[in-house]
Order: structure tokens, then sequence, then C-alpha cells
């Protein structure tokens, strides 16, 4: 209890110190909601009435848009090395807006092609990459804290959005819903990100050398790099490729499986109820885990927290595998949500402490980049690995196996890194 209790002490201590910029990474986490999977997902349903299509259809169009935002994300995302946040974010938000703008008002598939792609370019890659970037570069005596509160914007967005939507929806009809969610992002987002951060504000910009930036009182992360490193170096090293297989695991079993949840839920004869409750546990323990997540990293170093986030999803994919039930569906998603925490969280920090900070912008969106193609592959692959009961326990089944030769792969990572 006292350990608790002294945990919670750091983060509010945290927070008191840097407002501002906690709220900023939040409100980035949050907004970056109508370019995820889980917001789209809410809009399938009136794309493929609109242009009579069917879901199939929707799906290649969907992977296709997501790839291409995949290919475009390493160009655009290296600006947040090298332009002020305060600006980068405004001209973001704009762009945000208006591909919003076209998605209310689109009339052919191969405009919605091309407003997915903005969808997820804009929401799931910048927002989220500027986010991480700002708070993973200046924060470091407490950055795993630090990533764990502003991610609390997107758990929040995964909580709330979806029934607030669906209600919005109902009221007003889906086209005129994108007008609203265009509105927020202008009136809402943009003039809260410019009165967050100063025009003078040392978090705006990436520091020429490591600093101590962030004031609290924990003990400096004792793997952190002393010298920043350039993407190029970066891709010169075998590491960097061995940290991009095992983040990318999380991303596309937790796509692959959230895509295709109502098709594993029916082949079971669960109800859609049962469906829905586990992503809802899903989000409630990845938001919970933030916490514990942030600490861990704070306390052993990001590198060793990444290296074991697929520890807790193995026992929930084996209740899958030898008994399959409603509990052990749940239970499989509540650990999923826990693995997700330590993906996104463990992530930035690991990228920080092994390449530095000054070019952390750049190196996190080639590695968002590798992230984004294994979503977008995700709902194809798992789809058909999930067909059946039978495939879908060979699917399962495989799946421990890539994440224990996964895990081992990042304990030896750690391990070397000390």
């Amino acid at each position: 209890m006292g350990l608790a209790k002294l945990a919670l002490m750091n983060y509010l201590q945290l927070l008191r110190r840097n407002p501002n910029y906690i709220a900023y990474g939040a409100l980035h986490f949050f907004f970056s909601s109508p370019g995820q999977t889980f917001f789209i997902s809410l809009f399938v349903l009136y794309f493929t009435r609109e242009l009579s299509i069917s879901h199939i259809e929707f799906d290649w169009l969907y992977s296709g848009g997501t790839l291409l935002s995949a290919a475009v994300l390493p160009f655009v995302g290296k600006w947040v090395d090298e332009i002020k946040l305060r600006y980068f974010s405004i001209g973001l938000a704009i762009c945000f807006a208006l591909v919003c703008m076209g998605v209310a008002t689109f009339t052919n598939i191969y405009l919605l092609f091309f407003l997915i792609f903005g969808l997820r370019l804009c929401g799931q890659g910048l927002m989220c990459l500027t986010a991480n970037t700002a708070i993973g570069r200046y924060f470091h005596k407490a950055r795993g804290k630090a990533l764990s509160l502003v991610n609390f914007g997107v758990s929040i967005g995964e909580s709330v959005l979806p029934p607030l939507v669906v209600l919005l929806i109902a009221g007003i009809g889906w086209r005129n819903s994108w007008w609203v969610i265009s509105a927020s992002v202008l009136l809402i987002f943009l003039p809260l990100v410019i009165s967050l951060i100063k025009l003078d504000s040392p978090f705006q910009v990436a520091p020429e050398e490591e600093e101590e930036n962030d004031e609290t009182p924990a003990q400096a992360n004792p793997v952190a790099s002393s010298k920043s490193k350039t993407r190029a170096e970066a891709l010169r090293e075998p590491r960097f490729y061995f940290l991009v297989l095992i983040s990318l695991f999380m991303p596309f079993f937790s796509t692959g499986v959230m895509i295709n949840s109502s098709i594993v839920g029916s082949n079971y004869g669960w109800s859609m109820k049962l469906v829905a409750l586990s992503i809802s546990a899903f989000g409630i323990a990845r938001l919970l885990m933030n916490f514990i997540s942030g600490w861990l990293i704070d306390k052993f170093s990001g590198i060793w927290v990444f290296g074991l986030q697929l520890v807790p999803l193995i026992p929930g994919v084996a209740l899958m595998v030898f008994f399959p039930n409603p509990t052990s569906w749940v239970t499989f998603f509540i650990l999923m949500g826990v693995s997700a925490s330590l993906n996104s969280l463990s992530g930035t920090a690991t990228w920080a402490e092994i390449y530095g900070t000054r070019y952390l912008g750049s190196i996190r969106s080639l590695a968002s980049t590798f992230g984004v193609f294994s979503t977008a592959a995700a709902p194809i692959i798992l789809g058909f690995g999930l067909a059946d009961v039978k495939s879908q326990q060979w699917t399962f089944f495989i799946s421990i196996g890539v994440m224990l030769l996964l895990s081992l792969l990042g304990f030896a990572l750690a391990r070397k890194r000390e």
C-alpha cells in the first residue's frame, strides 16, 4: 500500500510540475481517435452502404489507405524534429479537420481511399507521433510516468467516444457527425494546443544534446543514452531491426483480433454483448496498467519493460487455445490490454534510451511506419486465421510460439544493454 501511495504521489507531483506539457500530449492522443481503428469501425456500415461495396472490399480499401500512410509517415514525421511543436500541431490540426470535412462530403470510392489515408496519417500516425516524441525527448528522469499520463488520452477516447458517436449518428446522421468531429478539432483541440505551449518554451524544440529537463526527484534512468544517433546511424545497427520486430507483434495481433472479434464470437455462438464487453475490458485494463507501466519503466528502464511486454499476453492466448469459453475470452482481452500498455509506453522510452532524443521524432516515425504496416496487414491475415474454430486455435497456438521467441529476444537485448 505504501508503494502504491508513493507511486501515486510521484504521478501527482509530475502533473503539478508540468501540467501544460502533460495536457499537450494527452490532447494529441485523445484527438488521434478519428484516425484510430476503433473509431473508423463505427462508420464502416455507413461507408459500405453509401458506396454499395462489401465489407471485404472495404477491408482492402482500409488496408491500402493505412499502408500508404505508413509509407508517407517517415517523410512527414521527421518534421517533428525540425519545426516548433506549436506550429507543427497547428498545421496538423488544420489538415486533420479538412480530412474530416472530406469524410462528411465524399461521393466515390476513390475519394474515400484518400480520406482513409488522411485519417490514418493524421490520426494514428502524426497525432500519436507528435505526443510520443514531445514527451519522450523532454522528460528524462520520469519519462515512463510522463508517457503513461499522456497515453490516458487514447484510453479515454476508446472508453468514452464509441457510445457518444453512436448517439451522435442516431441524432444527426453519420455525415453530419463528421462535421461535428471536424469542428471539434478546430474549436477545441487547436485553441487548447496554442494556449498550452508558450512561444519561447524549450518543450517545443529538440535539444542539441541530452538535457535533464524535468524536475521530478526520481533517479535518472541508468541506461539513458549520452549521445544522440541519427536515423541513418540507427538503420546501420542490427539491433534496430530486432527492436522493430518485437514492437510489431502487439499492434499486429491486437488490431487483427479486434477487427475480427465478432467473427470469433460467432464461431462459438457468443453474443455481441460479450464481444463489446471484452473490448471495454481491454480499454480499462490498458488504462489502469498505464500507471504501473510508467513506474516499471522508470524503475527498471524502458528496454527491460519493452523486452518483456508480451509475457502477460501469453497465458491469455493459452486460455483461448485450451479453454475457449466466455470467461477465457474476457480474460484474454484483459491481458491483451496489459501487454498493449507495456508496448505503447516502453517503445518511446526504449528509442530514447538507446538512440537519444535529438532525432527521436525521425527514428520514432520510421518505427511507427513499420507498426502501421503491421496493422494494415493484420485484418486480412488474421481474418483468414480466425475464420473458424479450428484455424483460430492453430493461429493462437502459433502466436504463443512467436511470443515466446520474441520475449527471449527482448530479454537478450535488455541483458546486452546493461
